[in-house]
């Protein structure tokens, strides 16, 4: 899923498009998604690839007019009892 943000008077809002100084958020982006940021926005594909990589950490970096920021966020993922109603 591919969203756009713009700090508007201190405040973060989403917008609808891509448009110059915005955030584009990328959330486990289709092949499509891929190839458009990519061919279409310019991204550099070492950060897409990066950006995908489960093992990444957390890190912010820069390369020319782009910043990569690479949030990692701790889980839960089984091992418990599911509790029943």
């Amino acid at each position: 899923m591919v969203s756009y943000y713009k700090t508007v008077a201190n405040r973060l809002i989403e917008i609808d498009s891509i448009i110059n100084g915005c955030w584009v958020s990328v959330v486990d982006p289709t092949a499509q998604e891929r190839k458009m940021l990519i061919e279409e926005y310019g991204l550099d594909s070492d950060f897409l690839k990066s950006s995908l990589d489960e093992e990444e950490s957390s890190r912010v970096e820069q390369e020319e007019k782009q910043t990569l920021i690479i949030v990692d966020k701790a889980g839960f993922w089984g091992g418990g009892k599911e509790k029943s109603a």
